[in-house]
């Protein structure tokens, strides 16, 4: 069997709110990715990740079907969007909110109930005896990893790196003033990037703009449906896969965070 080094570009936080414009969002998702991909000598396959809030549609309903030149089909729990040539997976998950206010992605595997509220321990014990373990994320949020709010992130990283398929997760509102430095430099975990856009017009159109570049050796025959798949396999397998990571994407100011943070109140 011959195999080759296959590269996708992943944004691995993605919503899908309800004033968002499924077609912009897949349209500048590409163009991103593009863009980052241009100058690689091999081609790319490009990926998000939906993590379904409590109050965001299902999957299906806001995917399946026609979103002006894009088309979407469910392909074995998978998204496949395609338009003149251009092709993007979204895999679903959940995202999941714990009693310390703390955000948990669980991508890929067996669903959690969204309520009641567990700790952070409590929610990823759950997860490690789900028949299909999903991936983890743990995802940097605004003032959520500052001080001493940030030990729950940094025990379960301790206890659980080894037990279920965990990463912390980076987005560009990361700012240095508000912590995380070191949990997403630590060596325990590897690190995964998403845009994490907020319920805002507009929003999507950041989407693809800050990720992972993920590569790994595969068959060089696969389908790209069955890259994705064999993707979501070595990501949760990552102690016994070889892969690279590489980011990409520039996080955003502290002023453009603020303004964001007070729209974001205004809004709502």
């Amino acid at each position: 069997m011959t195999t080759q080094k296959t590269d996708f570009l992943l944004d691995t936080h993605l919503h899908l709110y309800s004033k968002f414009s499924i077609s912009k969002l897949f349209d500048h998702c590409c163009e991103s990715f593009s863009s980052f991909s241009k100058n690689r000598t091999t081609s790319a396959e490009f990926v998000t990740f939906y993590v379904r809030s409590e109050k965001e549609p299902i999957a299906d309903e806001v995917l399946i079907g026609k979103h002006d030149s894009w088309a979407v089909v469910k392909e074995q729990g998978l998204y496949h969007a395609s338009s003149a040539g251009r092709d993007l997976y979204v895999v679903p998950g959940q995202q999941l909110n714990t009693i310390e206010g703390l955000e948990v992605l669980s991508i890929a595997g067996g669903s959690i109930d969204f309520s009641p509220k567990l700790s952070l321990k409590e929610l990823l014990h759950e997860i490690q005896n789900l028949p299909d373990t999903p991936i983890v994320i743990l995802p940097w949020g605004f003032g959520k990893w500052l001080g001493k709010k940030s030990n729950p992130i940094k025990e379960a990283i301790v206890e659980f790196a080894d037990k279920v398929p965990l990463y912390v997760g980076d987005i560009p509102a990361r700012t240095s003033l508000l912590g995380g430095a070191e949990i997403i430099n630590n060596t325990r975990v590897n690190t995964l990037r998403g845009v994490d856009p907020l319920p805002m017009n507009g929003e999507e159109q950041r989407v693809g703009s800050y990720g992972t570049l993920v590569t790994i050796e595969l068959a060089e025959s696969m389908s790209a449906f069955e890259k994705v798949n064999a993707l979501i396999e070595s990501l949760k397998n990552k102690n016994s896969t070889p892969i690279k990571f590489s980011q990409f994407g520039k996080r955003l100011s502290l002023f453009s965070n603020i303004k964001s943070q007070v729209l974001l109140r205004v809004v709502k």
